[in-house]
């Protein structure tokens, strides 16, 4: 009797066993596949933004947008990493896409544009020092001597003032200041942006050209919304949902 008592104790102790981790699985692989649809959701979004502001700026340069992803990327990185070799090349100036020299119309502040449009913003801190002189200025009105306190910046200026007396104090003083960095995380149009990370196919560019002087400019997801896929022994399904488009710079999804 207590074999056979134990045996049952075994198998319910197993039957516990399997029933928890069942119940770990209904749990944990609906929240998982949830997790992996918005990862592809937002990442597909991400990129259709990169590409519609790249076409954006690929008009600024050229005067037209273009239907070819690879191109739109090339000039666009080609202008800015000649910016960044020649602080002046800016106005109408030469480049070379595959060996073929094209001309486009560079904006002064391309690099700001570029480094605000597609990096990551780093929020930093530096500690600077101030150096300030007490010195000493003849007031030609009363005569009278006045103190003033001059930073390291104006010394120079103060020092050749016909009424300058002298120096009287030096004083350092140090603070905390907060700046953004767009550099640390600089981007590089890699021609993978051009392509949705579910499907692998290219983003669909159309420009309408009904009005001629202000064309329309649409980049869209090549995934459909009632897109899914199995997972799981197909006990559960991925739905990729509407991963949407933007035409004439509207979203047609919410921004966060």
């Amino acid at each position: 009797m207590s074999n056979k008592r134990e045996r049952k104790i075994g198998l319910l102790d197993w039957g516990l066993t399997v029933s928890f981790i069942i119940l770990g699985l209904v749990i944990y692989l609906p929240k998982s596949i949830d997790k992996e649809e918005t990862f592809f959701k937002n990442e597909s979004r991400h990129r259709m933004e990169v590409i519609y502001s790249a076409e954006e700026l690929f008009l600024e340069l050229t005067g037209k947008y273009t239907l070819d992803g690879e191109e739109l990327f090339k000039v666009v990185q080609q202008a800015r990493d000649s910016l960044m070799g020649d602080s002046l090349f800016y106005g109408d100036k030469e480049i070379y896409i595959d060996g073929v020299a094209r001309t486009i119309n560079v904006p002064r502040d391309l690099q700001t544009i570029v480094d605000t449009t597609f990096s990551d913003e780093l929020i930093l801190k530096k500690e600077v020092t101030n150096i300030v002189y007490s010195v000493g200025i003849i007031n030609p009105e009363s005569g009278v001597i006045d103190t003033i306190f001059v930073n390291k910046n104006n010394i120079d200026e103060i020092r050749a003032n016909e009424h300058f007396v002298g120096e009287y104090h030096i004083d350092t003083t140090s603070h905390s200041e907060v700046y953004s960095d767009f550099k640390r995380k600089g981007f590089r149009l890699d021609f993978s942006l051009l392509k949705c990370p579910l499907s692998k196919k290219l983003y669909k560019i159309e420009i309408d050209e009904t009005d001629i002087e202000d064309p329309t400019l649409t980049v869209s997801s090549p995934v459909p919304a009632n897109y899914t896929e199995p997972r799981f022994l197909h006990l559960y399904k991925f739905k990729a949902g509407d991963h949407g488009m933007i035409t004439a710079g509207m979203k047609s999804w919410k921004s966060s």
